[in-house]
């Protein structure tokens, strides 16, 4: 991650580099981490997809997130672990609101799952928005407040159709609404 310097005109490394789990790299080594990320408005939360994170023979995907503590970039909270299906691959797109507690997470089967930071812990924010079976380069983004997603894909593999659709979600307080 790095950091613009205007005294220097240059881009400056800010802390650690961001790499997946030593465990996950020994035993796993293609785990595609980085696939995706996001940044929050004032770059100090940074979410990183993995969206091949394997585990029980199959690939799940992950997500973490990430906090810059003044001196370190560390872990907030624990980790997201795609879990809803075998091959879903979690961590295909992130998308963070400008204060980086909101994070929008999608998987290959287009089912995007929200998650909410309460200062602990995250909590997932109101239900699973399904997709489908076997979509196509789904791609999240929520607003700054976090109140509203939108949410594309590029093609379905059920249907042989190569048409994408976007789709757009606002939150009315309890759940997800259309729009």
């Amino acid at each position: 991650i790095f950091e613009w310097n205007n005294d220097t005109s240059l881009w400056v490394q800010k802390g650690q580099a961001v790499e997946r789990n030593e465990t996950d790299e020994s035993t796993y080594p293609n785990t595609r981490t980085g696939h995706c990320v996001d940044i929050n408005n004032n770059g100090n939360v940074v979410a990183v997809g993995t969206p091949v994170y394997y585990r029980d023979s199959n690939y799940y995907g992950q997500i973490r997130i990430l906090v810059w503590n003044g001196t370190a970039w560390i872990q907030r909270g624990q980790d997201f672990n795609g879990t809803n299906s075998p091959r879903a691959r979690l961590g295909l797109s992130v998308s963070l609101n400008a204060e980086g507690d909101i994070v929008a997470c999608a998987t290959d089967k287009s089912d995007i799952f929200i998650y909410q930071w309460d200062g602990i812990t995250w909590n997932l924010r109101g239900s699973l928005i399904p997709g489908g079976e076997h979509f196509l380069d789904t791609t999240v983004k929520l607003s700054a407040d976090g109140n509203r997603i939108v949410i594309s894909t590029s093609g379905n593999f059920d249907s042989n159709s190569v048409l994408g659709y976007s789709r757009i979600f606002y939150w009315n307080g309890i759940d997800w609404v259309q729009d």
